[in-house]
């Protein structure tokens, strides 16, 4: 036991303008109490102009104040190789998240047992209180078993081996700092495009090709995989939001090609 007390982990977030969901997501933290291994709460605020910072500081966070960039890959990115030891595990958590009392129990066996570097975890996106999109991701693991980058969505690669996935999910309630989801999808969409077609590099013709391919599949490919024809409106909607994300990236990039 003295072996376990002497790990550390570090609980990484990053984010904006997020009053209405930190206290949730700390709060959702009480299981993981530290009385078997250090708990260290990083949180890197992009230079919010609401009470997120003292939301934090509540909770004892360790803050740390960025330029906002509008995306949080590259300050979750600087916060592993900057503030995590090699050895330490990470566990990286949106604002607008929140873990259950399953996951937090598999966690302590994690870092107890430590037969793997890597674990995926299943992120459940809430969206007008349906689950809308469930993925595994990589998100607690040790700092030297991953590599982090700055792209979106897409942050961490996985350099280990040693990978498993655990049961518990994390509760992803996304959109909800703002009163209106719609709002904040379309606000969303539009942030997540402009900064993708920074490093999207695709010939001209697979732009427009991609184009009128991406949005359908995409569309289809929500609409059959989570069965949205059982709450038909609601999954329509974020189907329908699916496929105007797809168009906007790749119309922006064949604008971006035109001006080139």
């Amino acid at each position: 036991m003295n072996k376990f007390k002497m790990k550390t982990l570090n609980i990484i977030t990053v984010w904006y303008n997020e009053e209405l969901n930190l206290s949730k997501l700390y709060e959702s933290l009480k299981f993981l109490d530290d009385s078997f291994f250090k708990l260290k709460k990083i949180y890197i605020d992009q230079s919010s102009k609401d009470k997120s910072v003292e939301i934090a500081k509540k909770y004892n966070a360790e803050i740390f104040i960025h330029e906002n960039k509008w995306y949080a890959d590259p300050d979750k990115k600087w916060a592993v190789e900057n503030l995590c030891e090699k050895s330490e595990w990470c566990l990286i958590l949106d604002a607008d998240e929140e873990i259950t009392q399953e996951l937090s129990e598999e966690i302590k066996k994690a870092l107890l047992d430590e037969k793997f570097s890597v674990y995926r975890i299943s992120i459940h996106t809430l969206f007008l209180n349906i689950t809308s999109w469930v993925f595994l991701q990589p998100r607690l693991f040790k700092a030297s078993s991953v590599e982090m980058k700055n792209n979106i969505h897409n942050y961490i690669k996985i350099i280990s081996n040693e990978v498993w996935s655990l049961k518990g999910i994390i509760l992803n309630k996304d959109l909800k700092n703002n009163l209106s989801e719609i709002y904040s999808i379309i606000e969303k969409n539009n942030r997540y495009t402009e900064k993708e077609i920074e490093w999207v590099k695709i010939p001209r013709y697979k732009i427009i090709l991609y184009m009128f391919l991406m949005p359908i599949i995409w569309f289809f490919w929500f609409w059959i995989k989570y069965r949205l024809f059982f709450k038909w409106m609601k999954w329509f909607i974020y189907c329908a939001y699916m496929w105007i994300y797809q168009f906007n990236k790749y119309t922006k990039l064949y604008e971006k090609n035109c001006n080139n």
